[in-house]
């Protein structure tokens, strides 16, 4: 109900789909379409054709009934331009009267009344420097993700006693703030190269066709217009998804930008992917961990606001990732033995690892290795203030959003996620923010 609430999908293809009303909805606020990669059509079609060989499906809807296999993906654009939650939900209301959005600030931290536990107000420090305290009439609602929103409560005095006694910070309430961190690890070491014609168009040719024609290339989010799931332990729910970006060959500016800067690759470690673009188009078909169980944690490195908190992201200290992670490499093996990809003379590539070198290419060990040096974040951290009942000691925040033992105060965002989703965490957190305004509504009608 809440997803749906949301949602306007915009995808013909989706909504030719039997049943997809089940799914999806239609006259929310976020615009929900398609988008497609048509210049590499062969390259898709080899990808697609793969999985089928192995046994999967090929799926129109990645939020449709089942997501195993090859899916098409929608986004949330408007005319090949991205629709995000602040253009879809602020920019409509940002004349109403009983708004008021202050930007270029710095929230310091939440005024909690020591004796009632209640919190009264929101300090924060603005454009031009001055210490500001906003002060609720009702409740304050903490929406400011799964890092800073648990770095806001600690210096509010809300988080580990032990944590806060270290940085100087009396403890109102002592709960597991900031533990539990989740995020989708991704494996940037999976580089596939292939041999294929496409129509090539000059910049300027694509620039026309983004603002004549709202289509084309810039008309795409950066990955490949349609993903993989697999289920790699065999109980039919998906393990890991790839995201897939390509590059067209001879582009080394572009890959440059993608692993030195997106990814933090060395330079000399970078140099792997330019060779292999060499005169061939690459695609970085990228494993996910979509359930993992490695568990980091968010802490306050100070008791200055202005201080960065730390992360600590656990990720691989759980052994049965890194065997997911194996598994899903061993299974784009596979995927380059097919006809279809052999069609397009797929190859699997290694990158030059200098701890990794010694180790045969491709084996578990090599790939262990490479796991160790090339696993990086997908950007979706979550459940660091968890949600649980009241006798759930890992629980920051009640199935209602309000902080356990604090009134007027409710988190909602990613952070209160229990587990983090098995897909992207978008949605969900839109979702979350359907759920905090109905709650809110139903508390103060």
């Amino acid at each position: 109900k809440y997803f749906k609430k949301s949602e306007n999908l915009k995808a013909p293809e989706v909504m030719s789909n039997r049943n997809y009303d089940l799914y999806h909805g239609v006259g929310g606020m976020l615009s929900v379409s398609a988008y497609n990669n048509s210049e590499i059509k062969d390259l898709l079609h080899a990808y697609a054709g793969g999985m089928e060989e192995l046994g999967y499906k090929v799926h129109t809807d990645c939020n449709g009934e089942s997501q195993l296999g090859f899916v098409s993906l929608q986004g949330t654009l408007v005319g090949g331009k991205r629709c995000s939650a602040a253009k879809a939900f602020l920019s409509p209301a940002k004349d109403r009267k009983n708004l008021k959005v202050s930007k270029h600030t710095l929230v310091t931290r939440i005024i909690i009344d020591k004796d009632s536990l209640i919190a009264t107000g929101v300090e924060f420090i603005n454009a031009r420097g001055e210490k500001v305290v906003a002060k609720a009439r009702k409740e304050i609602v903490l929406s400011a993700g799964a890092i800073n929103s648990p770095q806001l409560l600690m210096l509010s005095g809300i988080g580990p006693q032990n944590d806060l006694n270290h940085v100087g910070i009396d403890v109102i309430k002592d709960l597991k703030v900031g533990e539990n961190l989740q995020d989708h690890m991704l494996m940037t070491g999976v580089l596939l190269s292939f041999n294929y014609s496409q129509p090539l168009k000059s910049p300027e040719e694509d620039m026309f066709d983004y603002l004549i024609m709202s289509s084309g290339r810039y008309t795409n989010v950066g990955l490949l217009s349609s993903s993989m799931f697999i289920d790699v332990d065999s109980d039919d729910n998906p393990d890991i998804q790839f995201h897939n970006i390509n590059i067209d060959q001879n582009h080394e500016e572009d890959i440059k930008v993608l692993t030195m800067k997106s990814f933090n690759i060395r330079r000399e470690i970078a140099q792997s992917y330019i060779d292999a673009n060499k005169n061939r188009h690459i695609v970085l078909t990228m494993p996910t961990l979509l359930r993992q169980n490695s568990r980091g944690r968010v802490s306050l490195s100070s008791s200055d606001p202005k201080d960065k908190p730390k992360i600590i992201s656990g990720y691989l200290t759980h052994e049965d990732d890194i065997k997911v992670f194996l598994k899903s490499i061993e299974f784009v093996e596979n995927l380059v033995k097919t006809e279809a990809m052999k069609s397009l003379d797929a190859r699997l590539h290694k990158i030059e690892l200098p701890d990794c070198r010694h180790f045969d290419f491709p084996s578990e060990s090599y790939w262990r290795c490479c796991l160790k040096h090339l696993v990086s974040t997908t950007y979706h951290p979550t459940s660091t203030c968890k949600m649980g009942p009241v006798g759930d000691s890992d629980a920051v925040v009640d199935p209602r959003l309000r902080v356990h033992g604090v009134k007027s105060l409710r988190v909602a965002d990613a952070s209160i996620m229990p587990k983090i989703v098995s897909g992207n965490t978008n949605a969900p957190t839109i979702m979350i923010g359907e759920r905090a305004a109905e709650f809110i509504k139903e508390d103060w009608s």
